[in-house]
């Protein structure tokens, strides 16, 4: 068991000053205000807020996601050194071999679950099946019609690792 003391704890409620957190195993068991007890890891009036979770990253840090599984890694790396907790990987309308790629990397990301540099929790497909004048940012020659069998595949390839898809038809 953990106890953090002394800090500006953010709730649903309000903030929470000179608030106490416990933490076992991982999880947060209790909030409360009041006397430490010893041994107490003193916040020093910092701020204690839930992690962000971010559910469009196409990359951070000079990294591209969509360029390989390290690529991607290093971008959710450097969105977890500043306060997100959880991604949800963003690939852009490309031609379908390489958006199953992707999705492969996206897959084994969820599937190694979280660690120290991040937690991918899964893939939002931005396209491709867009029309054009929706397409906004979209490379408008990766654009196809809606198809199930296209669809069927990215489903294949994301191992239930996609969780949201941006569609236009």
């Amino acid at each position: 068991m953990t106890v953090l003391q002394g800090g500006r704890v953010v709730t649903p409620g309000g903030v929470i000053e000179d608030g106490q957190v416990t933490v076992e195993a991982g999880r947060i068991t209790g909030i409360s205000r009041g006397p430490a007890p010893s041994g107490a890891v003193d916040l020093g009036g910092r701020w204690l807020l839930p992690g962000f979770i971010d559910v469009h990253v196409h990359g951070g840090g000079g990294y591209d996601v969509t360029t390989s599984p390290e690529e991607m890694a290093g971008a959710v790396a450097f969105h977890r050194r500043h306060g997100t907790t959880r991604t949800l990987v963003s690939l852009v309308t490309a031609p379908p071999d390489d958006l199953v790629r992707q999705l492969g990397w996206v897959a084994d990301a969820v599937a190694a679950g979280p660690s120290p540099s991040g937690h991918v929790v899964g893939a939002h497909l931005e396209g491709p099946f867009l029309c054009d004048a929706r397409r906004g940012a979209q490379n408008p020659v990766h654009l196809l019609a809606p198809d199930r069998r296209t669809f069927a595949r990215f489903v294949e390839a994301g191992k239930g690792a996609v969780r949201s898809m941006t569609i236009a038809p």
